[in-house]
């Protein structure tokens, strides 16, 4: 529910951007820096922040992400103009690049624990990846209702995922640590190993999730304009709408391109010691 939620959270300005350009009064090209500063905060924590997780504990990495979420949404209802847009922004992608790859890991140490005799890690890896595109859904589809249908927006909607992720906080701390932190501190993670031959599949699946990531990135910092200022759409509910079909369905009704990258690379990676 947490990864859910704050993967939401990242996407949910889609169908807002019209507002922003409107009150801080900047156009497209601002509004594609605003949608990129996310992806610098993801891409920080991804590299500097995420192994932390196998020494500090799984739980110790998500609520600090939660948190960086929550202070996200303050600064976007406090600081408003494109300045504390910005900020909020790349907060945002901190906590997106802490819970991305630490919820996943979380949820397979879950099941390992409650399930020990089911060494697969299928599952767990299709809950994380309908929990990434299914809160990469919703978060359009939200605040175009709330953009539709409640008063302030920009306030509204930010307030209805800080008290989302609030109430997430509280589960997440009730639910029990998977790693022994009384392992000794120079023991090395486990890391992810590719199985033999599974290099090229691996490079594919990776290839075909960026390509397919980055088009819907393009698409959803700019589409809510193009639809407002090129198609006449004044319905912020149909462009949140919009913008959740092809977050839940971007390969049409097939089987979504992020959808096979994922399950790819779940056939051909297993956890294994330090090599």
């Amino acid at each position: 529910m947490a990864f859910t939620v704050l993967m939401a959270f990242g996407t949910a300005p889609t169908p807002l951007w019209p507002l922003y350009e409107a009150r801080d009064h900047f156009g497209a090209t601002t509004v594609t820096v605003a949608y990129a500063s996310m992806v610098v905060g993801a891409a920080a924590a991804f590299l500097g922040l995420v192994h932390l997780s196998d020494r500090l504990g799984r739980r110790r990495v998500i609520v600090p992400a939660l948190l960086a979420g929550i202070v996200a949404s303050v600064v976007l209802i406090v600081w408003q103009d494109l300045p504390g847009l910005i900020a909020g922004r790349i907060l945002n992608g901190v906590g997106l690049g802490l819970m991305a790859s630490t919820a996943t890991t979380y949820l397979h140490d879950l099941h390992h624990e409650a399930r020990p005799e089911r060494t697969g890690p299928v599952l767990p890896g299709i809950v994380a990846t309908a929990a990434n595109l299914g809160g990469l859904a919703s978060g359009p589809l939200i605040a175009g209702a709330a953009a539709e249908w409640l008063p302030t927006p920009l306030i509204t909607t930010q307030a209805i995922f800080t008290l989302a992720m609030a109430v997430c906080l509280v589960l997440v701390l009730s639910t029990p640590e998977t790693v022994d932190l009384e392992l000794p501190a120079a023991e090395p993670p486990s890391r992810f190993v590719l199985r033999p031959g599974g290099r090229r599949t691996f490079g594919a699946a990776g290839a075909l999730g960026a390509f397919a990531f980055a088009i819907l990135g393009l698409i959803s910092s700019l589409g809510a304009s193009v639809l407002h200022g090129t198609l006449h759409t004044d319905s912020h509910l149909v462009v949140g709408l919009a913008a959740f079909l092809m977050f839940l369905f971007p390969h049409g009704l097939r089987r979504p391109p992020a959808l096979i990258a994922a399950s790819a690379v779940t056939g051909k990676v297993h956890q294994g010691g330090p090599r």
